[in-house]
């Protein structure tokens, strides 16, 4: 059985629990943005139910699992007014919260089709959010030059690593408001309305991977 106490903040990572006892919004946003975490399972003494919504309507966490582990029934209704995805009432068994989060994460997959290595969003996301674009936001592809070359040289591996941090690269570079999206492979796709970002990406990127460039147009 589960200790209140230590089940704070649970990131499920590659069927691995990680705990923490993060308190900040701030803090956990930070952390998915070098993770890229799977699920999340939280409860109302971690943040606040304001803070959850944030959480929702922020694109680099708003496609993980938010499981709330629910201590007190009266607090229910208020964390999915904020938006959770699902909720446990505790105490619960290990095997049965385990089902629970490979559901969550099973049913995002499917809903969002995020990509299995970034998990960015994928292409049923990207459609919908390019189709419903603001006139001041631009859309720019960014694709790593030669990449099939580096995959061939150096190996699948090496070049999963040059995908993820491209990606880890980006969700730094990009206002909280932008969308980033991965396509596939080694192509991405962000919604900005920061109309220098184009040359801060390529900089960037090049400074990361030495040999490397990228194109964003």
């Amino acid at each position: 059985m589960f200790d209140k106490t230590n089940f704070k903040i649970v990131l499920f990572t590659k069927r691995k629990f990680v705990f923490f006892n993060f308190a900040k919004v701030g803090k956990i946003k930070y952390f998915f943005r070098n993770n890229f975490a799977t699920c999340v399972l939280i409860d109302s003494e971690t943040i606040t139910f304001d803070e959850i919504k944030k959480l929702k309507n922020n694109f680099l966490t708003f496609c993980f699992p938010l499981i709330f582990l629910c201590f007190d029934e009266k607090k229910l209704a208020a964390a999915i007014e904020a938006g959770i995805d699902d909720y446990v009432i505790m105490p619960i068994d290990k095997k049965n919260l385990l089902l629970k989060i490979e559901m969550n994460i099973l049913r995002s997959r499917r809903d969002l089709n995020a990509n299995p290595l970034t998990k960015l969003p994928g292409n049923f996301l990207i459609e919908r959010v390019i189709s419903q674009k603001e006139k001041n936001q631009t859309i720019l592809h960014v694709d790593i030059n030669n990449f099939k070359n580096y995959n061939d040289k150096h190996g699948f591996e090496k070049g999963d690593k040059v995908i993820l941090g491209t990606a880890k690269m980006l969700a730094k570079i990009i206002d909280k408001n932008d969308f980033l999206g991965h396509i596939g492979g080694d192509d991405f796709i962000v919604v900005t309305k920061n109309s220098k970002i184009k040359d801060v990406i390529k900089e960037n990127f090049e400074k990361k991977f030495k040999g490397l460039s990228v194109s964003v147009k």
